[in-house]
């Protein structure tokens, strides 16, 4: 307990506490995750730190909003994970969710935000807002938010997870291959809720699925359809 406040107190959230923290993340990256995260579409603006190095250091600074938040407007890719797992989600506003969410310029950003939402107030709403964008990394956090619903919220109604069903179908075909990927993704959590929706979701999977197999650039890494043929009901 005493090193989670001695860390709070360091570094606050004023400017020169929070460059201290940036060159600490800093000193955790390498060339080669970074190469890797350029290569996946991160931009330049990154460090390259490990997420076993980011997870570490979110454990020892605990929940600061202010400090959450100051890392997020750096636009740094590696602070942007950092501050996914420590800004404060029970006191977080939807509009703060609607400006952040619009800001993603990485998918692995848009992941770690979906797993903040998922805990605030607002996931059911946000999910439904943001897998109807327009925008790729806001379509993603959506669908990854989907997932998330399914497989950990058992109050939720079949009617509800329906409605993505029918909008996978429609919106499949036309995605970029990391929307799909959150897609098939929330295909499998919806379908592993009860056997009325686990045929559905095969069902949409067989169709959509076959969109791409003219295209050996969006193989997948998982056979979603075998997982949820191998799996038993929820």
């Amino acid at each position: 307990m005493a090193k989670y406040f001695t860390l709070q107190l360091y570094y606050g959230g004023d400017s020169m506490q929070l460059d201290l923290l940036l060159k600490e993340l800093k000193s955790f990256g390498n060339e080669l995750e970074r190469s890797i995260y350029i290569k996946q579409g991160a931009g330049n603006n990154v460090y390259g730190v490990s997420l076993s190095n980011i997870y570490d250091l979110a454990s020892r600074i605990g929940i600061s909003n202010e400090l959450g938040l100051a890392l997020w407007n750096t636009e740094i890719i590696d602070a942007r994970l950092l501050a996914c797992l420590i800004l404060d989600y029970s006191i977080i506003a939807s509009e703060d969710l609607d400006t952040m969410v619009n800001e993603i310029n990485f998918f692995r950003v848009s992941d770690f935000f979906a797993k903040f939402i998922y805990k605030t107030r607002y996931k059911k709403e946000k999910s439904l807002l943001y897998t109807k964008s327009s925008k790729f990394n806001k379509v993603r956090c959506g669908y990854i938010l989907v997932s998330l619903l399914a497989s950990n919220n058992n109050s939720l109604s079949e009617s509800f997870f329906l409605i993505f069903l029918n909008q996978i179908r429609v919106n499949y075909k036309d995605s970029n291959f990391r929307i799909q990927e959150a897609m098939n993704n929330a295909l499998v959590e919806i379908g592993l809720r009860n056997t009325h929706l686990k045929l559905k979701a095969l069902e949409t999977l067989n169709i959509v699925l076959s969109f791409n197999k003219k295209d050996q650039n969006n193989s997948l890494d998982f056979d979603p359809i075998t997982i949820l043929n191998s799996s038993f009901s929820k």
